[in-house]
């Protein structure tokens, strides 16, 4: 049973057995990936922190979660955050050619794919 706030991820890796029929959640998340829209860079009253901030913390908290990608909406850049031995290590990565390798995910790809059929990759073709 899942208990108090809980946001879902744009896209997700889940454990399909998990889930409830007739639920929208799901209590194993192995990766999570979020687009940051510009509501998440808001503080909500209750906390001082962003939206996105907290999102972030909620799918760390999560114990089967081992990486969280915050993708940009409007830029060509990509947070992401991933679980190792000792805590997480997070790494932003800016340049479009740079390769995003996550092998438990298997995915192996550069920042730039990750916009593919965008406005945003639609315009570094015509540049």
């Amino acid at each position: 049973m899942i208990e108090g706030n809980a946001y879902v991820p744009y896209a997700a890796v889940i454990d399909r057995s998990d889930v409830e029929p007739g639920r929208s959640v799901s209590g194993t998340c192995y990766l999570a990936a979020e687009i940051i829209s510009p509501s998440d860079r808001r503080k909500p009253s209750s906390s001082n922190r962003g939206k996105i901030a907290i999102k972030l913390a909620g799918y760390q908290a999560l114990p089967m979660c081992d990486v969280v990608l915050l993708i940009e909406q409007w830029v060509v850049a990509v947070t992401v955050a991933i679980r190792d031995a000792g805590g997480w290590i997070t790494r932003r990565l800016t340049d479009p050619g740079e390769r995003l390798i996550l092998p438990a995910a298997g995915l192996d790809c550069r920042v730039v794919d990750l916009y593919a059929r965008t406005s945003l990759a639609r315009a570094r073709r015509t540049a």
